[in-house]
């Protein structure tokens, strides 16, 4: 009895789930500035803001100009979504005490001096790598919201 119930709802599964994201009244909803990811027939791939919906187009916000992609042209539109930046800034605390230590020690080599250049580089390279990692903390491809499928 258990199996019967799982195996029909893995198949209700199969069947609904592809329906669920083919409704393009949720892109309508969307605000305008909102990102997304839009994939279009013949394999392009857009990341931009959404300037405007209608019934029949999108209107994206791509490097700066406006591309408007027709309601037929579109395969999928997927939310974008945050990185994960305080993962990004450990990474990149770890990398800059990393390379501060390398400049560091190439200095004590170069000089012949004491270890404290090495120690103040990887002082100094985590702060900085940290900043840098979460600042460069980018999107990524979220929520399926529309696909024609």
């Amino acid at each position: 009895m258990y199996i019967r119930s799982l195996l029909l709802a893995v198949v209700l599964l199969f069947i609904v789930a592809p329906v669920c994201g083919q409704d393009w009244s949720a892109v309508t909803r969307l605000r305008s500035g909102t990102r997304v990811y839009l994939n279009a027939r013949g394999g392009d791939e857009l990341k931009g803001k959404v300037v405007s919906v209608s019934g029949k187009a999108v209107e994206l916000r791509v490097n700066g100009g406006v591309v408007t992609v027709a309601k037929d042209n579109v395969l999928t539109i997927h939310l974008a979504r945050r990185g994960p930046r305080l993962k990004r800034a450990f990474i990149g605390a770890a990398a800059g005490a990393g390379i501060g230590a390398g400049v560091g020690a190439g200095v004590v080599a170069a000089t012949k001096s004491d270890g404290l250049a090495a120690a103040a580089g990887f002082l100094y390279g985590i702060p900085v790598g940290a900043v840098v990692g979460a600042v460069t903390a980018g999107h990524k491809r979220g929520e399926l919201i529309y696909s024609s499928n």
